[in-house]
């Protein structure tokens, strides 16, 4: 169950001191799934990361890869006159294309009021 807190919320601190005083796990059980993780990535590698991005961010890292791949080929064969012949110096300006991309998202995070994450859930 996911708790709100908000700072400007009267009884706060209360509320705030009560979550952080909880007991919600068990610490052997933290510490053995801590563990298995961290054993699963030593020994599968980056496979085990994709693998727990999606379990715990439901995010496909490998789908992610092949979307960024596909927009750095699409803006190469852009940048190319011959579509066909499209070489690995063609790639330099679409892999500036998506760091561009990648950029804009900070400049983003940048423009966020000071305090966007003091309230939590």
């Amino acid at each position: 169950m996911a708790i709100e807190l908000d700072m400007a919320a009267p009884g706060f601190d209360e509320r705030f001191a009560a979550l952080i005083g909880a007991k919600r796990e068990q610490a052997a059980d933290v510490d053995a799934a801590v563990a298995a993780i961290i054993e699963d990535v030593r020994s599968r590698g980056d496979a085990a990361l994709a693998d727990f991005s999606l379990r715990f961010d439901r995010v496909d890292v490998a789908s992610l890869g092949v979307a960024i791949g596909a927009v750095v080929l699409h803006v190469a064969g852009l940048t190319h006159p011959d579509s066909a012949a499209v070489t690995v110096g063609d790639f330099h300006i679409a892999f500036v294309a998506v760091g561009l991309i990648g950029l804009a998202g900070v400049f983003e995070f940048r423009r966020l009021p000071p305090h966007a994450g003091e309230v939590l859930r």
